[in-house]
């Protein structure tokens, strides 16, 4: 049974980055499939934002008026406080979602995102390959893409490297669609609908609407799409409609 409090607990430390890497990475696996978590992830990060609008908001009007104490200013600090205090009732009870809200794409990106883990295993090859494939792995796994994205250059073209090369190019803020194509282009690799996946993603945080929706109806197509459940809940959104 999924304890409400916990999790709570939980999403606010990987929020404010105070889980150790084995617990973040558990979190992280966690929220590729749990659904009603990553929901109250992205609940969370809005509720977060709003209160810490307010304080700002606070700060610059103290500065603005030095200790000078206004009523009008009170009567406008309770209004602030209220529409923060709504918003925190509103995640609480789950009724944000309920208010029909029209999702940017860079949120939807952001709320269907999938950690991918690294590989655990090694292919078969060579073992020069097989060693850099590991460090590549390894690099990945400890967010160090930039690094992994380097060793990744150094293998022979496979879909194995291409995918997660794509993978380093999107955490470094770089367009994947290098990457992901030849993946995509192959119908016999085991990434091809998990390059769509990512690229859509993409997609939708650079704001690319028309292509991200042709990618999204090309797989609703695959019916043994391993985020099938995902691209049925984004289908439903109401961002992504004409």
């Amino acid at each position: 049974m999924r304890s409400e409090h916990a999790d709570i607990e939980r999403i606010e430390a990987y929020v404010e980055g105070r889980m150790g890497d084995a617990e973040r990475g558990v979190f992280e696996e966690r929220l590729g499939t749990d659904e009603a978590l990553m929901h109250d992830l992205h609940a969370f990060r809005v509720t977060r934002k709003a209160l810490v609008d307010v304080f700002a908001e606070e700060n610059e009007c103290s500065a603005q008026n030095g200790n000078v104490v206004r009523l009008d200013n009170s009567r406008d600090r309770s209004r602030r406080w209220a529409a923060a205090a709504a918003v925190v009732l509103l995640v609480g009870t789950g009724a944000w979602y309920l208010l029909g809200r029209k999702a940017s794409l860079p949120e939807l990106a952001e709320r269907y995102a999938v950690k991918e883990s690294p590989l655990a295993v090694l292919m078969t090859g060579p073992q020069d390959h097989r060693n850099v494939l590991d460090k590549s792995m390894q690099l990945f796994g400890a967010g160090r893409y930039e690094q992994a994205l380097a060793e990744l250059d150094r293998l022979p073209t496979s879909d194995t490297a291409s995918f997660y090369a794509g993978l380093c190019a999107i955490e470094l803020r770089r367009d994947p669609c290098a990457h992901f194509r030849p993946v995509i282009a192959d119908a016999t690799s085991r990434y091809q609908a998990k390059a769509l996946y990512h690229l859509m993603l993409w997609q939708l945080e650079h704001e690319q609407r028309k292509d991200a929706t042709s990618l999204l109806q090309l797989q609703l197509r695959i019916n043994d799409h391993p985020y099938r459940q995902k691209l049925e809940l984004l289908a439903k959104e109401k961002a992504l409609l004409p």
